[in-house]
């Protein structure tokens, strides 16, 4: 039988959501916990692998078990929910087909990046969002966005290339401003490791006058001058927003 638990969570309470050799993952705390719930151990699959300090309005994750046990959904909702403060908000559970894959059947993933950009920054939201106090160049910001919209190679806007495929499609991205702070969205089926953060990165040293719109060219054309300048931002501005699926996942 495979569960889905679909979930919120406050990145800065964990390293990450897969599961490490140390230290506190979103995998782990759950396998922990259902393994102990079920008395069998119990792997869990999520749906992307999130760096430290991210966090997620809508992360789903799944499970299978043998345990046939009278356990109801509401009684394994209510005890994840009990296991965790505020850092994990549990927001749905339900059984799913077994051919459903939390990373596999993915439509499309929306991300946002937050930039407090203000020079009176507010200490109670500084710590999930990019502090720049001086303000940025939206022109620039906005014809730059444009450069990163479909097919390209993303394999200078990752990790070390640790992935065999760097070709990937950014669907769309889009800016939203307030009088504090700058939201960049993201949506697309898959994104590299970091892509975003350099994404943004790139954006910001552009609004900067540090990188032109050429030499962002050449980077996603798989070509790189020595002076290009590479800038990967703090991770506690990332949020996933939204996960949609190929196929209705409930039974």
């Amino acid at each position: 039988m495979r569960y889905l638990i679909n979930i919120s969570y406050d990145g800065l309470f964990f390293i990450g959501s897969q599961k490490q050799s140390e230290g506190r993952t979103i995998q782990g705390d759950f396998e922990v916990l259902l393994s102990r719930l079920f008395n069998e151990e119990i792997k869990v699959v999520i749906c992307s692998r999130l760096d430290a300090k991210v966090s997620a309005k809508n992360f789903v994750l799944t499970f299978d078990t043998n345990n046939k046990s009278n356990i109801s959904i509401n009684q394994i909702k209510r005890y994840l929910q009990d296991s965790f403060d505020t850092e994990v908000l549990i927001k749905d559970v339900c059984k799913v087909s077994e051919n459903f894959h939390p990373r596999h059947d993915v439509k499309y993933k929306v991300y946002s990046y937050r930039i407090e950009n203000h020079s009176n920054f507010d200490p109670l939201t500084s710590s999930h969002s990019l502090v720049i106090p001086k303000p940025l160049n939206l022109r620039k910001i906005k014809e730059g966005m444009k450069l990163f919209v479909g097919s390209h190679n993303f394999v200078y806007f990752s990790k070390d290339v640790e992935e065999k495929n760097t070709i990937l499609i950014i669907d769309k991205i889009w800016l939203k401003k307030d009088k504090k702070y700058l939201y960049f969205k993201f949506k697309g089926k898959s994104f590299l490791k970091y892509q975003i953060r350099f994404i943004v990165g790139a954006l910001i040293l552009l609004s900067e006058g540090r990188i032109s719109k050429e030499e962002i060219i050449d980077a996603l054309n798989g070509k790189i001058s020595s002076s290009y300048i590479k800038k990967k931002v703090d991770g506690n501005g990332l949020v996933l927003e939204k996960i949609e699926f190929n196929k209705e996942y409930k039974e």
